[in-house]
């Protein structure tokens, strides 16, 4: 293991014991502190995976490798989803979007691939982006959990088109009878939730001069910047998102969100004051068959103001920090976890994996748009994503902090 990187590991365990040992700990110090040396840790990670990368040959800044004939007969059979997950594609593709030489049969090879996914597509962009290599994709979808707590435990589908989830409405349970007593019949009921798609686009804007970078570096910078900003607007809709749009809110279509279903209803907790007492009161609002997978979910801020703080009636802290696990603590032995996407003052308990639902429509391809005066390059992933909850009672939310507008309207997604 990397020097430092032991280091870091050992200051981690260091800061892990202080706060469980110490009830007078400094936690604002030392959440500043695991801010900065997770910071160095993932810069440290990120140099060793290029590095590693490198040494097995994957640094391909110029042209494909010379295997390419051989394996271009057997891709011409291939269909576009089995082709972007092949290293040439990857090749191809970061050649072409770092302004590098492309040979002919890469170019032939995206215009194959292209022209074939958006046969498969239909929306109302007129200018069309190159779709990304799997690995690629896979990284800033994996950017996007890792950025939006919210986003990584919805219950996510990849369908085409319009995707409609058959729901179990509340009917009776089974009734024990007598042997002479006539069973008494009900229709079971269903319900439906269907999710269509909205376009989600975030862009990022790279000077030619980092253009320059090595190739694999440029590949890395996309897929954090990408991911982070997708995440960042992925969170907005599962919390906060106005849903189809309407002739009444005038506004673009986007994801249905929690708070916009809670916010009128008695699931949703104004000015609560938090307690041991009365935080178990809103933990037993949740259903018995929602309580598995029930966490609880909050900004950095309110979590190290609100919850950090809580104990029981003897002075023991209820909150267990555990700055080593990426932000997730536990209350009650429920995972506590940071999202941006909550504002400062509101805090979601529920069960998002099984109450609520999304389906990514159509899977991300780049725009690439040039501006030479600028000498800049504006990089924009493009989606479709729709989501809705699927039973409201699958989640409650709390106010906890007076005197704050949560009502600000905060749209992160960006239509095209």
């Amino acid at each position: 293991m990397n020097k430092r990187l032991k280091e870091i590991l050992e200051r981690k365990q260091e800061l892990r014991k202080l706060i469980e040992q110490d009830d007078n700990a400094d936690l604002n110090a030392i959440s500043t502190e695991l801010d900065e040396i997770e910071a160095e840790e993932r810069q440290i990670k990120d140099k060793q995976n290029i590095i590693e990368r490198m040494s097995k040959g994957e640094t391909i800044g110029n042209v494909i490798s010379q295997n390419f004939d051989k394996k271009e007969i057997d891709m011409r059979s291939m269909n576009w989803e089995q082709a972007i997950e092949t290293p040439e594609y990857r090749s191809a593709w970061l050649n072409d979007i770092a302004g590098r030489k492309v040979t002919e049969e890469q170019r032939n090879l995206i215009s194959k691939v292209n022209e074939q996914y958006r046969s498969d597509f239909v929306h109302s962009t007129e200018n069309k982006g190159v779709l990304i290599p799997k690995s690629v994709a896979d990284g800033i979808w994996e950017k996007a959990e890792q950025t939006s707590s919210l986003w990584a435990d919805v219950n996510k589908f990849k369908v085409k088109g319009i995707l409609t989830l058959v729901t179990g409405e509340k009917n009776k349970n089974a009734t024990w009878y007598e042997e002479s007593t006539v069973v008494e019949s009900e229709e079971l009921k269903f319900g439906t939730v269907e999710l269509s798609g909205y376009e989600l686009a975030k862009s990022i804007t790279v000077s030619w001069k980092l253009k320059t970078m090595a190739i694999n570096e440029l590949e890395t910078y996309i897929i954090n910047e990408l991911g982070k900003r997708i995440g960042a607007a992925l969170s907005y809709g599962v919390y906060r998102g106005k849903g189809p749009k309407t002739a009444q809110t005038n506004s673009k279509s986007e994801p249905l969100g929690i708070r916009t279903i809670l916010k009128n209803t008695n699931k949703y907790y104004d000015n609560a004051v938090l307690s041991y007492n009365v935080l178990c009161q809103y933990l037993g609002e949740i259903p018995t068959t929602y309580s598995k997978n029930t966490k609880i979910y909050a900004s950095r801020r309110t979590i190290w103001t609100s919850l950090a703080t809580l104990t029981e009636s003897g002075g023991k802290p209820l909150f267990i920090a555990d700055p080593t696990n990426n932000g997730i603590h536990r209350l009650f032995g429920i995972e506590v976890k940071e999202d941006a996407g909550i504002k400062y003052g509101e805090i979601l308990i529920g069960n998002l994996k099984d109450g609520y639902v999304a389906n990514i429509q159509e899977d991300i391809s780049i725009y690439t748009e040039d501006h030479i005066k600028e000498r800049k390059t504006d990089y924009m992933s493009y989606a479709i994503v729709d989501g809705k909850p699927i039973d409201e009672n699958a989640f409650v939310i709390l106010k906890v902090i007076d005197g704050v507008d949560l009502d600000e309207p905060e749209n992160t997604v960006q239509a095209l």
